[in-house]
């Protein structure tokens, strides 16, 4: 019976291939061509499309590694640029304070000048007012003989007035350091305890600090803030001492002179000018 059965499945399966209307063998081969152009066109695309990609990509790659040397050329050349203006500003600042320094100590002598002279104008005037009311209260002498000359006694030379040595000292700062440094000294040599011996001592320092002399400077500028604690020039002192310091690159010592400058006293000239040279020189203020 299986035997039966695989003949018949066999010959309706024959039957069947005949009934059935098959399809050109060209139609399908024809097809077939057109897809395999396709998927071939569609390669060649996927692949030129691949080479430009990565042709761009090498590109931008290049572009990015440019602009990343071009930005650190230029981060470069701006520090170099930031260093050298910080380089020329800070001597520039320098030597602008050194010569506001110079010109605020020529103001200095020039403001004492006039009031010496104010003093001396006023010592004049009480003299002058003495000597009128002494000559309208002396009656007239009564005639005397003529006495016989007396031969003249050589004196010993007379010191220079106080006042007006320290108005000559102060008149050669200009032309002539020199001279009024032995001037002031001769002054601080006759008069130890005139009103002007503070000032003879300090303006002593200005000059050595004037001609680069820091050490001498700083020792005068010592002798003021000993000699004269509560002086008119001792604030100044302090100044010019931490400021002669830091001249002879004594950082600490200077920034701590100048640091007790602005402490002590504050809301002066003295305290802004030491503000300013903390600054200039890179230093906290405290």
């Amino acid at each position: 019976m299986k035997r039966n059965l695989s003949t018949f499945a066999l010959g309706a399966l024959v039957g069947l291939m005949i009934m059935a209307r098959p399809t050109p063998v060209y139609g399908v081969s024809k097809e077939i061509v057109q897809l395999q152009q396709m998927v071939q066109t569609l390669t060649d695309q996927v692949a030129a499309l691949q080479k430009a990609f990565l042709e761009k990509n090498a590109v931008m790659t290049q572009l990015v590694e440019r602009s990343a040397d071009n930005t650190n050329k230029l981060q470069a050349a701006i520090d170099n640029l930031q260093k050298t203006l910080q380089t020329s500003m800070g001597s520039q600042i320098t030597s602008t304070n050194q010569r506001l320094d110079s010109q605020q100590n020529r103001l200095q002598l020039i403001n004492d000048s006039v009031d010496e002279l104010k003093s001396r104008q006023n010592k004049i005037s009480d003299q002058l007012t003495q000597i009128r009311q002494l000559i309208e209260s002396i009656q007239p002498p009564a005639p005397v003989q003529q006495a016989a000359p007396v031969q003249a006694v050589p004196q010993a030379p007379t010191l220079p007035p106080a006042p007006a040595l320290y108005q000559q000292a102060l008149s050669d700062v200009g032309p002539d350091p020199k001279k009024a440094m032995q001037e002031f000294q001769d002054y601080l040599k006759y008069y130890p305890t005139g009103e002007r011996a503070e000032n003879c001592q300090f303006y002593i320092g200005e000059i050595y600090y004037t001609n680069g002399d820091y050490q001498r400077a700083a020792d005068s500028y010592h002798d003021v803030i000993d000699r004269y604690p509560d002086g008119n020039k001792t604030a100044a002192a302090h100044l010019r001492l931490g400021m002669a310091m830091l001249e002879m690159r004594q950082k600490d010592a200077g920034a701590k002179e100048l640091r007790l400058v602005i402490r002590k006293y504050p809301r002066t000239d003295e305290a802004r000018k030491a503000t300013d040279r903390l600054k200039s020189a890179g230093l906290p203020l405290r």
